[in-house]
């Protein structure tokens, strides 16, 4: 899987109707360089990183409980894992009412 801004372009930005984004890039990270993207539904604020050398993070914080609901830090050995993890990102950005 080629994890990079084009996968930002093609398979995120397109789910993300209705959301506030905010993208960023950062030189010479942990590990490489870093390319964020913030998200913000009413009650939840999420963010996937991906870094140059493959790493690819995925965290979701929950205004109302006030409490981290996913942490998922993903190395490049790990990369067949990222479909599912972003599924369950986007399930877990879903704000019930």
């Amino acid at each position: 899987m080629n994890i990079g801004v084009s996968w930002f372009d093609n398979e995120v930005m397109p789910r993300l109707d209705g959301y506030s984004t905010v993208r960023s890039s950062f030189k010479g990270g942990e590990f490489g360089d870093l390319e964020r993207l913030e998200i913000e539904a009413d009650s939840k604020m999420g963010t996937i990183e991906l870094w140059s050398e493959g790493w690819v993070s995925f965290d979701i914080f929950d205004l109302t409980i006030e409490e981290q609901t996913l942490n998922r830090l993903l190395s490049p050995d790990e990369a067949e894992l990222i479909p599912n993890i972003l599924r369950e990102f986007f399930a877990g950005m879903i704000v019930s009412t």
